[in-house]
């Protein structure tokens, strides 16, 4: 055998290595797909199948770590039922679905009661049903830039109004450390949980430091009729209710 032989079939069994490698490290990971539901006609999905590459989602591990740390850091423990609307438009059904607001990240189980975490960057707004009567809404949350970070994270807010202008509320959980247990001979973890306040027009996002006339009216503008409208209500902006009360009204005048 030549030398160009021996090359020959060296080459052809590099190829031959090169293409079941390639082909071993793709069959290794799964694939996400979201399927239909089962509705004529509309744009929704259910999610199916996870790879822990996905963009869209990966295996929950966090909760591991939860075991040692008190309370608990989901804005709900039970499971509800949720949809998620999705960058793309799509719709998607979940059946048990909890928001983790430690992490900032929507948990849901698979077919299989796995407990799952969605990746929250494909998320525009998260909508929880309530499990008594699935018609109706028990809260929604919209996805913005995180207020308290400077980097690109997001986070879930709550919208506590419908409108242009709407009061949104982010809760965090956070975890503290007690005093030194001599029984347990170390310091407890605990969970407890910090609101922050914003204004949100379509896409845009406003810190609120607190809810006060100075804050609200450096986002929004103000004339005669809403200045009479406060004053008429007695509202000093100094609220919850009272902002979202005045939100209403706002949002229904030809201010721009």
């Amino acid at each position: 055998m030549d030398i160009s032989t021996v090359n020959f079939y060296t080459m052809k069994l590099i190829i031959l290595l090169s293409s079941f490698l390639a082909i071993s490290s793709l069959s290794g990971q799964q694939v996400l797909t979201v399927s239909t539901w089962g509705e004529s006609g509309g744009n929704y999905g259910n999610i199916r199948y996870y790879d822990d590459a996905s963009a869209l989602n990966k295996k929950q591990t966090v909760m591991l770590a939860y075991a040692d740390i008190t309370g608990s850091p989901f804005w709900d423990d039970s499971w509800n039922e949720a949809r998620l609307v999705l960058s793309t438009g799509v719709l998607i059904k979940v059946k048990k679905a909890k928001l983790n607001l430690y992490t900032q990240q929507v948990h849901f189980l698979d077919d299989n009661n796995t407990d799952m975490i969605c990746q929250n960057n494909n998320i525009q707004k998260l909508i929880f049903l309530k499990n008594t009567d699935t018609t109706q809404v028990l809260a929604v949350f919209e996805v913005h830039p995180d207020v308290l970070k400077s980097s690109a994270d997001v986070a879930f807010y709550k919208a506590l109004n419908k409108g242009n202008f709407r009061l949104v509320e982010l809760e965090k959980a956070l975890i503290k450390d007690s005093d030194y247990n001599p029984l347990l001979g170390k310091k407890e973890k605990s969970f407890y949980t910090k609101k922050y306040y914003a204004l949100a027009s379509n896409e845009a996002i406003s810190s609120l430091s607190s809810l006060n006339h100075e804050n609200i009216f450096a986002v929004i503008k103000s004339n005669s009729d809403v200045d009479n409208w406060l004053y008429q209500n007695k509202n000093k902006l100094k609220k919850e209710a009272d902002v979202i009360s005045f939100l209403n009204f706002y949002n229904k005048q030809s201010i721009k």
